[in-house]
Parts: C-alpha cells; structure tokens; sequence
C-alpha cells in the first residue's frame, strides 16, 4: 500500500512539472500556500503536500524614520507548530526555514498608514507565504529571467530592505511609494527584454486590450502587461521603446522578445537603463 501511494504521489507531480508550453491543458496547483493574521491569531495551514503546521503571529515591530514616518525596516514574530522565529518583513526576502517550512512575511498592514497607494490588498495585519521545507518555490518552467543576462548581474532595486522607498526621497513627500516591484539594470541598447511566462498582451505603448481597463496599474508608453493563464499581470516597466510586434491581443511564448533595455524619460529624465518588472494577481481575468 505505501509502494502504491508513493506511486501514485510521484505520478500526480509528474503531471505538475511541465513545460509551461503544456499549461493550457494542466490546472495550475500552487505549491506555496498563502495566509493572513491578525496579531494574537492562529491557524493551522494546509502546505503544498498536504501537511499541516499551525501558524501563529505573536507581534510586529516596525523601525520608522523621524522625517517622513516612512518603514524603513520591519520585523515580525511568528510561532510555527510552537516554535517561534522573527522574520524580516519586505517583498523579496528569502524563505526562512523553521521546523518542517519554509516562510516569508511579504507585506504588513502598517505600510497603509502613509502609502500613495494599495499595492498589497491585505486585510489583515500581514501576509505569510508557507512552503514545505526543501521544496522549490515555484514550479520548473514558470518564469524565465525578464532580462537576457544573470540574475542581479548589475543594479537591482527590490523591496527587501524597505531603506529605498520612493524614486526620489523628497523631505516634502509625506506619502511613501513602497517599491513593489524589481528593479533590474542592464546594459543599455545591449541586454534583451523578453517575456518572462506565455502569456497574452493587454497592454503596449498606451493601448489597452477591451475588457482589461481595470489592469492594476497605469497604462503607459512605456509600459507593457502581460496575463498569463493564472491571473498573474506581469508588467514591464520604463521601456524608451518597445518592438511593434507586441501588440494588445498578441500571444506570446515564454522568452518572447520585447525590447532592449535602455533609458526611458518617463520622469521627464533619462533614468539609469533598467526593468521594473512586477507581478499581481487577479484571478478571475486570466486568459
């Protein structure tokens, strides 16, 4: 019997573990689960393989400047199965392991006391993301790097060290642009942009696909989206140009070409050459 289930388990991954090419025809299981807590709440969490951990949140302590009150670190504990950790709060930390996950704290509702705007729909006081210990974070073939070139080969912004937190650090500015997404430099003119997923454009050079006017985000000329069959909107950002191909109700191919990195004016100056990509989630819109 326990040669049958384990059989039966490798077969059901097998079936998971594709060419994102197949995905039209697979439902998409996540192997990640995502929760929210109140301080003072618990709840037990089902993982990706069935397990299940109890999660508690015992208490969040923020480090926030004198000048504009802007989070510039935050840090939050955890008991998980009665152990108890503190982890670094921000988007792109690294999962930390405890007892049989691993976990991260992407977001915390005290970004909302002075945001210029809602980019995590939380409704609780934060967000964990729980996987079990030792799996990949996401599935083989789900993303490729945006940008032709190693991951974090030049400059990068993310939003793990909440010290950066608006494009400009006016004084004057009391509402906080939490960078949500990731900053990649490249060598202007040289290192390709493509699309990171198969996926359909919505969005290319200020048009916008019908039935797509509510992407969450702006529509820009510098601007391109992307929905792929899960709900994710990938946005690629700060393009000076972007290849006439793309077009809005054009389906692309994971590595899809979409333009050379290189300066766009979209502050009224030339930026240093990089991708903004991002991702969010709406569920009900994916093609």
């Amino acid at each position: 019997m326990k040669n049958l289930v384990h059989m039966i388990t490798v077969i059901i991954l097998s079936l998971f573990i594709l060419d994102v090419s197949s995905l039209d025809t697979v439902k998409i299981v996540p192997i990640r689960a995502v929760t929210e807590l109140d301080i003072g709440e618990s709840q037990d969490v089902i993982l990706g393989n069935g397990e299940v951990v109890k999660l508690e949140l015992l208490e969040i302590n923020e480090v926030r400047d004198s000048l504009r009150d802007a989070i510039r670190e935050a840090y939050v504990k955890v008991s998980v199965d009665s152990e108890e950790i503190v982890l670094s709060a921000g988007t792109y930390n690294i999962p930390v392991v405890i007892g049989n996950v691993q976990i991260d704290c992407p977001a915390i509702k005290g970004y909302y006391t002075n945001s210029n705007k809602d980019r995590w729909g939380l409704s609780k006081d934060a967000r964990f993301r729980l996987w079990p210990k030792g799996s990949p974070y996401l599935l083989p073939g789900t993303f490729v790097c945006p940008l032709k070139q190693d991951w974090l080969a030049s400059m990068s912004q993310s939003a793990n060290e909440p010290t950066y937190v608006d494009w400009g650090e006016s004084p004057a500015n009391k509402t906080i642009y939490y960078h949500s997404g990731h900053d990649m430099g490249g060598a202007e003119g040289m290192d390709e942009i493509v699309s990171a997923t198969d996926g359909l454009v919505i969005s290319a050079r200020n048009e916008i696909l019908d039935g797509y006017d509510d992407i969450p985000g702006d529509s820009r000329e510098d601007v391109v989206y992307v929905v792929d069959k899960r709900g994710w909107y990938i946005r690629y950002s700060h393009l000076n140009s972007v290849d006439p191909a793309i077009k809005p109700g054009m389906k692309v191919k994971i590595g899809h070409y979409i333009v050379k990195v290189e300066r766009s004016n979209e502050h009224g100056y030339k930026a240093t050459a990089h991708l903004h990509v991002e991702v969010n989630y709406q569920p009900k819109k994916a093609y």
